[in-house]
């Protein structure tokens, strides 16, 4: 985690854009976790990343884990 007012970490980053975006690509296809971050869909249909793979609600909504899984 890198902080704004602080120095950061960056051991365990990413090594380019393309592998990034390639393992949300992932994620957001097969309902994988990218750095522990798991993706949902509100009740009004926005994107909501979470961590962990369990997440039923956000702001007592219900939350929907991608793709359709739950």
């Amino acid at each position: 985690m890198a902080y704004h007012d602080g120095t950061a970490d960056f051991i365990d980053s990413w090594p380019n854009l393309t592998t990034y975006l390639q393992a949300v690509v992932r994620a957001l296809h097969n309902g994988t976790g990218v750095s522990g971050w798991y993706p949902y869909l509100t009740t009004h249909k926005e994107l909501w990343w979470d961590h962990g793979p369990d997440k039923t609600s956000v702001n007592d909504e219900p939350l929907t884990r991608l793709p359709g899984q739950n």
